[in-house]
């Protein structure tokens, strides 16, 4: 008789202890659902290419930079300081970029990207800009 006492307790143990594992499965797989959402929500935009023709005139004179005297600016609408500008210019333009120098910097301000060149470019030159969007202040 004790023998069957005992296995009908360990039978209900082993039923509580799935149930109780059971629940804390449940509810990890709840907080892991609710933490995809979240990252879903905050992850950074998609990154898109906007092509550009960086043209021969609207360059400037700029002093920011001694080796690169000569400025132009993309106008980007959206952009800000705090966004970072990735430009790639497009293999036919490498060459005539070379030859006036272009830096391999970039600067955001709000509305353009700002390149620089030891001087303005003899040819328009194609390329394409993204935007990674830099951090927002948080909203309390």
């Amino acid at each position: 008789m004790k023998f069957i006492a005992l296995v009908t307790h360990l039978k209900q143990v082993a039923q509580a202890a799935k149930a109780y594992t059971d629940s804390l499965i449940s509810e990890t797989a709840k907080e892991t659902i609710k933490a995809i959402k979240e990252m879903d929500r905050a992850k950074v935009d998609k990154i898109s290419a906007v092509a550009v023709t960086i043209s021969t005139d609207g360059w400037v004179e700029d002093e920011t930079w001694e080796e690169y005297p000569m400025r132009y600016d993309i106008t980007a609408a959206d952009v800000t300081a705090t966004d970072r500008a990735d430009i790639i210019l497009s293999p036919n333009s490498l060459t005539a970029a070379m030859d006036c120098g272009v830096c391999q910097t970039c600067e955001t301000q709000t509305g353009k990207i700002c390149i620089w060149a030891k001087k303005a470019t003899a040819e328009a030159l194609t390329a394409e800009y993204r935007i990674i969007q830099g951090e927002k202040p948080k909203e309390d």
